[in-house]
């Protein structure tokens, strides 16, 4: 062939490729950029990345100043499993119409500013059929979007205007059946829109308390991102990266990131915040081009820690000191009271009591509780604490160890304690119990329960951080009220009277299989999506959970334990089969996990019968 044939062969060859549709180009589910020419293409690809078919599609206006209209809708979408398009209020774009189509949808919820002759063309695409979500306020379209959502699990107040605050939580939002609802002008918000487990997301300035309500905030977006990141449960097998200043990426990155259960993190210009959560093997997926989110950006996502090293240590309180490493450590040596020596006033060594250190969720902190307090009322004392020289290994390399770390502390624990958080769940009319829990350790103080005695909140006079009233009936819808005299903390610092009022929260959500992994050679890890009644879990010969084989067979005997990190979380076990032959003729096995009915949460809402695959592979 001559030189010139070949040349026009390739100048062939690139023009049909510049003729190929960018739809066949589509990102993937290992996509790690999502990006188009704009905001509406962006959307498009996000679309491609998670669905091939979807019977439900939501379409949101693409304009900036209208995106408040959209802020309450990805539950929706997690619900309905829908992707969110965009297109600009006066007109439909072409390719948002083609990809309506191309997903064989039948119902396309048109949210707020979209002009009526839009919907109107939608709705005359064959086969689909349009339903207007919009009312005359952006509380109105938010109201009329929560209106579709089917029992949802809990609530998220925003600040009116707050669209970042919004989007920080909406994936989550989406992924677990949580509303999302904008507070009134002056921060105040229709207690009767708040149901289950309520989150303020912002500060004051924009939401104000809500009793019972935990906040989520920072001094800005990004911080309450944070916020948000560190204190809700994600996995973080994969991440995204949104710009937090535009948002509306975001926004079409919420249903997809929440069927990873993933966060989506917000980032500015020029830096976004490293996420503790993320790790060398979580993916992180940029959304929108390079000019929203840049690689350098996306790449700052995950920092790999240096040596393992102690980054402070701190006194919380008259009775408790912080530990904090710069990267995950080992439970068993970060638990291990002879790793930490504290001298009090140069004098004495002091006895830190067995089980007195634990590592917290975050693999990173340390709890050092004593019991007797470091000093007395209206007193100090001196501090000398060391954390002992290569005894505290990193969590998955125990050839990583933490050098000697020494520091002085002078405490003086003037404060006194409080009520911080008032709970009380039923999935009936009446709660029976209410937990209480403090802002440190308390030992003295008297109890009023709507003005009746409920005795000491430590009996004992033991150092108890929550403290649980049973027996009783506290009937949804009503307000109830904590009242405690003379609430003592273990220095004596004296709060003399402290009152708070709550309500019952009714859930009768029932719980879902959240996640099924491989844990063991022999076991999978159970995630729950709710707090489970553990008897109805636990069980020594498989109970309501069962584990078949490629036909469908047993395999040998089952027992279901808690995880050993769970604590009283209790959503996380672990389903192992004693089967010494399942690996005899095959390295990887794909077993069916069967949860039969009888499988409880905390409140006795019952779990629906389902099955979940996993594949396990020989550890060779």
């Amino acid at each position: 062939m001559s030189k010139m044939k070949k040349i026009a062969i390739l100048a062939i060859i690139a023009m049909v490729l510049t003729m190929i549709p960018a739809a066949l180009f589509a990102a993937t589910a290992d996509s790690t950029r999502l990006e188009g020419a704009g905001r509406v293409e962006t959307a498009l690809d996000i679309a491609s990345a998670g669905w091939t078919t979807a019977s439900t599609v939501i379409l949101a206006p693409a304009d900036q100043a209208n995106l408040v209209d959209a802020l309450a809708s990805a539950p929706l979408a997690g619900q309905e499993n829908a992707p969110i398009l965009l297109t600009f209020k006066g007109s439909l774009d072409a390719a948002v119409k083609d990809k309506i189509t191309a997903l064989g949808a039948t119902k396309v919820y048109v949210i707020g500013a979209i002009s009526d002759a839009v919907a109107a063309e939608v709705d005359a695409i064959s086969g689909v059929t349009v339903e207007t979500l919009k009312g005359d306020s952006r509380w109105g379209t938010a109201d009329a979007v929560n209106a579709k959502l089917m029992s949802p699990a809990g609530t998220f107040v925003v600040g009116y205007d707050a669209i970042a605050d919004a989007l920080s939580v909406a994936s989550y939002a989406a992924a677990n059946k949580y509303k999302i609802v904008l507070a009134n002008a002056d921060g105040t918000v229709d207690s009767a829109k708040l149901v289950g487990t309520k989150y303020i997301v912002g500060g004051t300035t924009l939401v104000k308390d809500i009793a019972g309500a935990t906040r989520l905030s920072g001094p800005d977006r990004f911080a309450t991102n944070s916020d948000v990141a560190s204190k809700l449960g994600f996995t973080y097998s994969r991440v995204y990266v949104a710009n937090g200043l535009s948002l509306v990426d975001a926004l079409a990155v919420a249903p997809l990131a929440a069927k990873y259960g993933a966060f989506v993190v917000l980032s500015s210009a020029n830096s976004v915040a490293s996420i503790p959560g993320v790790t060398s093997a979580t993916k992180v997926v940029a959304v929108g081009g390079t000019g929203a989110v840049s690689d350098a950006v996306a790449g700052m996502v995950y920092v790999a820690p240096a040596t393992l090293m102690v980054e402070s240590v701190s006194a919380i309180n008259g009775l408790q000191l912080e530990v904090k490493f710069n990267k995950d450590v080992d439970e068993a040596t970060a638990e291990t009271e002879g790793n930490y020596k504290i001298v009090k006033n140069d004098v004495s060594t002091l006895t830190i009591p067995e089980g007195g250190v634990e590592l917290q969720k975050d693999d990173k902190t340390v709890i050092i509780t004593m019991d007797a307090p470091f000093h007395a009322v209206d007193k100090s004392a001196k501090l000398v604490v060391s954390v002992k020289d290569k005894a505290i290994q990193a969590e998955d390399d125990a050839s990583e160890v933490a050098a000697f770390y020494n520091t002085v502390l002078t405490i003086k624990d003037a404060t006194a304690p409080t009520i911080t958080k008032i709970t009380a769940e039923t999935n009936g009319d009446y709660a029976q119990s209410v937990k209480i829990e403090f802002s440190e350790p308390v030992y003295a103080g008297v109890m009023k329960l709507n003005g009746s005695s409920k005795g000491s909140v430590s009996p004992l006079a033991e150092y108890v951080d929550e403290v649980t009233i049973s027996n009783v009936e506290l009937e949804v819808g009503k307000t109830h009220t904590i009242q405690i005299v003379n609430l003592t903390d273990a220095v004596g610092n004296v709060t003399s009277t402290t009152s708070k009022t709550f309500q019952v929260t009714e859930d009768t959500v029932v719980p879902t299989v959240k996640s099924v992994e491989q844990y063991s050679d022999n076991s999978v890890l159970v995630t729950f999506s709710k707090k489970m009644n553990e008897s109805t879990v636990v069980s020594a010969t498989g109970g309501y959970i069962d584990l078949k084989d490629e036909v469908l067979s047993s395999v040998g005997t089952i027992t279901v334990v808690q995880h050993p990190d769970d604590g009283t979380a209790n959503t996380r076990y672990i389903v192992s089969t004693n089967d010494s032959t399942l690996y005899d003729k095959k390295t990887s096995r794909v077993l069916t996990v069967l949860f039969d009915e009888g499988i409880e949460d905390s409140l006795g809402n019952e779990l629906d019968a389902t099955t979940k695959t996993v594949t396990l592979k020989e550890d060779t």
